[in-house]
């Protein structure tokens, strides 16, 4: 963390451990990096005698950053899509294993989001279409 630029930020939504947070709070303190957004810290819930608590460049989270109305809106539609898009025999937007090999053969995603006869549509402001 020594060697960031002053006007850096150090972000952390994966796991509290991967960053040390004494070695944190020093350089918050010294104002050697600009600040830190945490969703996750090395002890959760974060302890409120906690350095990282009275530190103003600071921003923590309870690990549910991700929970707006939006997000979970968004991670509904997605699941909603890949399904649809699944079942009438293309492939998902979204592969968590893409060298995996499918059993059958699917048509691209392109052709899937091209196409206007889909059961799970947005407009261009994210609103879903009715379709049905």
């Amino acid at each position: 963390m020594k060697l960031m630029k002053p006007t850096s930020f150090i972000i952390n939504t994966s796991r509290g451990p991967v960053i040390d947070e004494a070695a944190l709070c020093e350089v918050l303190e010294k104002r050697r990096i600009a600040g830190a957004g945490l969703d996750v810290t090395e002890m959760e819930p974060l302890a409120s005698s906690s350095p990282l608590r009275t530190l103003d460049n600071v921003v923590v989270t309870p690990h549910c950053a991700a929970n707006s109305v939006e997000s979970l809106n968004d991670l509904r539609y997605t699941g909603a899509e890949s399904l649809e898009a699944y079942c009438r025999g293309y492939f998902p937007e979204f592969i968590a294993n893409p060298g995996v090999r499918p059993k059958r053969m699917l048509k691209s995603w392109k052709e899937f989001a091209a196409s206007d006869n889909r059961l799970v549509r947005e407009d261009a402001a994210g609103k879903l279409i009715e379709t049905i």
